[in-house]
């Protein structure tokens, strides 16, 4: 079991951003399960969306730069909303601070699924600078073409 660190806050990601109407998907899980991982990364490559997942103190974080319509980000998470019922998809937690030792934070791997959406110039570089993507991803800055103004919002860690 995982020591809660003695932070109170943290700060996320928000799904939207200040200059554009689309928006990112970003979902959480706190379980360690294969069968919900494929599932939701499945979600994910059938919408054509560039992808980050990265493990947490009890379970992963999945990450999109990938820029959809309102109307694809609600299709998404009716697909997806029964995994997570409290996850509510607005924010995701950018900071290893939710536990002491959260040496996991930096298991990841990137996935390229997207073939015909734009991603955030701003959203690559800054997953990019926490998680490295790596040579065979590297297509994902190709598509990296428009310019948002990120949302990075403080919250209150869960108790």
């Amino acid at each position: 079991m995982m020591l809660r660190s003695k932070e109170t806050t943290t700060h996320g990601l928000a799904l939207t951003n200040k200059t554009n109407a689309q928006t990112f998907f970003l979902f959480e899980i706190d379980i360690n399960s294969g069968e919900v991982r494929e599932r939701i990364i499945n979600v994910y490559r059938r919408n054509g969306l560039d992808l980050l997942e990265h493990r947490t103190g009890l379970g992963w974080h999945y990450l999109s730069p990938t820029l959809l319509s309102k109307e694809t980000w609600r299709k998404i998470r009716d697909e997806l909303k029964d995994i997570n019922v409290d996850c509510p998809m607005i924010t995701l937690r950018l900071e290893n601070n939710k536990y002491i030792d959260e040496k996991v934070w930096y298991l990841y791997k990137w996935y390229n699924f997207n073939t015909c959406r734009y991603n955030s110039i701003e959203c690559v570089n800054l997953l990019n600078k926490i998680w490295s993507i790596p040579d065979d991803c590297l297509h994902i800055y190709a598509r990296a073409t428009v310019h948002t103004d990120l949302k990075i919002v403080p919250y209150p860690l869960p108790k």
